[in-house]
């Protein structure tokens, strides 16, 4: 693991084990979102952190609140796409 995704998983566990066991997903993203260890939100440090965010955020996430896969996307397009083409 590189120095910017060892410091944003630190940074992580540290603002996880800081936060109260009942905290819900806008609370976890808003002190996540202020723990920002990297000073400018740019480049290679902020992705690194992004990433780790995200998959972090995912336990807590109320369904609607995670984007989807690429594949999640193109099942819902396919299913768009076919809904009037009843073809039987």
């Amino acid at each position: 693991m590189g120095h910017w995704a060892e410091t944003a998983s630190k940074v992580i566990a540290k603002v996880h084990a800081e936060l109260p066991a009942d905290a819900d997903y806008k609370t976890r993203k808003a002190a996540l979102s202020k723990a920002y260890p990297f000073g400018e939100r740019a480049m290679s440090p902020y992705k690194t952190w992004c990433r780790h965010v995200k998959t972090y955020l995912a336990r807590y996430a109320p369904r609607q609140e995670l984007p989807m896969s690429p594949l999640e996307r193109m099942i819902a397009r396919a299913n768009r796409t076919t809904k009037g083409n009843n073809h039987e």
